[in-house]
């Protein structure tokens, strides 16, 4: 991983850990409310990956806050959760409820949200007239377009599981955390495949006029898309 990929991966690990913390102990003072507020500044202030002027990249308030703190929202909710309701009705002398066996895997979907915050904030394409300069959290790579075999849709979404539980969530009063995953959204984007059996997803999301001048460039240059029913 690139050393600003890192920052970000790191950063939103500071600022989760900070925010967990903070929603678990909400009812202590000003302790909890304190740590969330800390949290929600880093979220702020965390800066993207620098790129060249010529570069294209997502909107940072679509692509990278709004899955922030919607991450940060339900990842902290479902860990918090058996906190709040204490363990005495949970049979546990632990003062966790035992539903954290339910709602502590659940909080994987906020985390994915979180990662995809950070590589919408490390990621940018730069088009050249001989091949394509690509960065994401990961790596940096120029992408020659003899060497992209094919554009297929991509699409990906929260487990199917957590928007099953959207309706349980607001039945229970928790509407926070039931609106939030009825707002999650799929990404949807392209996945270049590369000749050499690697795959790259450019996603659409805060980038779609971008996406659209990518496509019809990769269009001129021959490359061949497939339909959305052809996705493999």
């Amino acid at each position: 991983m690139i050393n600003q990929g890192l920052i970000q991966y790191l950063g939103r690990a500071v600022s989760l850990t900070l925010f967990v913390t903070g929603l678990v102990h909400i009812r202590s003072g000003l302790f909890g409310p304190v740590l969330v507020t800390v949290a929600l500044i880093i979220i702020w202030l965390l800066p993207t990956m620098p790129r060249p002027q010529d570069a294209l990249a997502p909107h940072r308030l679509p692509a990278v806050i709004g899955p922030d703190l919607l991450g940060h929202l339900l990842t902290g909710f479902f860990i918090a959760l058996p906190f709040w309701a204490g363990g005495d009705a949970g049979f546990s002398r632990s003062g966790i409820h035992v539903m954290a066996i339910i709602t502590w895997p659940m909080a994987i979907g906020g985390l994915m949200l979180v990662a995809v915050a950070a590589e919408n904030a490390s990621r940018w394409v730069r088009i050249e007239d001989e091949a394509l300069e690509v960065a994401t959290a990961w790596r940096r790579q120029r992408i020659r377009y003899p060497d992209i075999a094919r554009i297929e849709p991509w699409r990906r979404g929260l487990p199917r599981v957590l928007r099953v539980l959207a309706p349980l969530l607001a039945a229970s009063g928790h509407l926070t955390a039931a609106g939030g995953l009825m707002l999650a959204r799929d990404s949807t984007g392209v996945c270049l495949k590369l000749t050499d059996g690697r795959s790259i997803v450019i996603q659409r999301e805060a980038f779609e006029k971008p996406l659209r001048r990518l496509l019809h460039v990769l269009k001129k240059k021959g490359v061949p898309m497939a339909a959305e029913g052809e996705q493999t």
